[in-house]
């Protein structure tokens, strides 16, 4: 997310665990070279260069499609533990208490040191949000309407609004003033985020924040049978299953419309 920001505004990202291969490992003194680190997210190639590690991609969508995005990553985890998703730029709320691929009611945008600002998640709310993840996870966008039985749409847009069916197009181009494609690469952007942190302890390494012993999930449970968590900043699954329900129990008796 740093890494992208430096060159490109973007306003969140997203990693997933499985892609994630090692720890940080601190050794005797603290340390790092360039392959210590490269282990870390060593997977991918290039998709044009052909150069080693995952290229990254930067993808836009509306309010609407971020909240299911939200939701399909939250019932990912379900089916491999290696979709478990990490954020960055985000956070929102969900209501467990919803019904599946409706659960998320409120999502804002930021950072930690600006703050979160919500935004409107209704249809009426027009504007394109960026999303950098690399080229091997961008695919998974293509699919969300498949795994969901089309509960679910998201359509991966350029940054003028317009439909991408060729989802390489969207590779970022780290340096635009320079001819062709430079692919901004994950591995690098890991270690040149570790790079600049400043050296806390005078022994002439970069230190790793405290924050990321513990650091705050994107996500906030809330669950509740209040009808505004319950209806609030839905995408109709939560009202249609409702109504259906109510309309099956008065019918069978059990509800009496007054």
């Amino acid at each position: 997310h740093w890494y992208v920001n430096q060159t490109h505004h973007n306003d969140f990202t997203l990693a997933v665990a499985g892609l994630i291969r090692d720890e940080i490992k601190p050794g005797t003194n603290g340390e790092q070279l360039v392959n210590d680190l490269y282990r870390v997210v060593p997977l991918g190639s290039g998709v044009f260069d052909n150069s080693a590690g995952y290229s990254l991609a930067q993808v836009y969508l509306t309010a609407a499609e971020i909240k299911n995005v939200l939701e399909a990553m939250m019932l990912a985890p379900k089916l491999s533990t290696g979709n478990y998703p990490y954020w960055a730029g985000i956070q929102y709320k969900y209501n467990p208490r919803r019904i599946l691929l409706d659960q998320v009611y409120e999502v804002s945008l930021g950072d930690p040191v600006n703050g979160y600002k919500r935004i409107d998640l209704s249809k009426k709310n027009e504007n394109l949000y960026s999303l950098t993840t690399n080229n091997y996870v961008l695919e998974f966008f293509g699919l969300v309407q498949e795994v969901t039985f089309g509960l679910l749409k998201v359509s991966p847009k350029d940054r003028y609004g317009n439909p991408v069916t060729d989802l390489n197009d969207l590779i970022i181009d780290g340096k635009p003033e320079q001819a062709g494609l430079q692919e901004m690469k994950e591995w690098e952007g890991f270690i040149q985020y570790l790079s600049q942190f400043p050296d806390v302890n005078g022994n002439e390494i970069p230190d790793i924040p405290e924050y990321y012993k513990n650091p705050k999930p994107a996500a906030l449970s809330t669950p509740s049978l209040n009808p505004a968590l319950l209806w609030s900043g839905g995408n109709g699954i939560m009202a249609t299953v409702s109504i259906v329900a109510i309309t099956v129990l008065a019918g069978t008796g059990l509800i009496f419309l007054l």
